[in-house]
């Protein structure tokens, strides 16, 4: 069975789909682990389409530095770092 297709977005620490002028929900991170951990959580998890079609990319053309990059900037998005655009 295939995943449900992103982009996922974050919304505290509830991973939402937005389809149809509705948000479906994808994920909810738990509230047993420190608050810091669950918005990490969340921020992983909301990437995991943007992080797998990257994956794909890079397996794909290993040498493409296009996609070195954009894993780079995922990376610091996913740590909660600033990115520039």
């Amino acid at each position: 069975m295939p995943h449900t297709p992103g982009p996922w977005t974050q919304h505290g620490i509830t991973i939402v789909r937005e389809g149809r002028g509705v948000e479906y929900p994808i994920a909810h991170c738990s509230d047993l682990v420190p608050e810091g951990e669950q918005l990490a959580n969340a921020r992983l998890i909301a990437k995991a389409p943007e992080m797998l079609s990257l994956l794909r990319q890079v397996v794909a053309d290993p040498w493409d530095n296009d996609c070195r990059d954009q894993a780079r900037a995922l990376l610091r998005e996913i740590k909660g770092e600033e990115t520039t655009a």
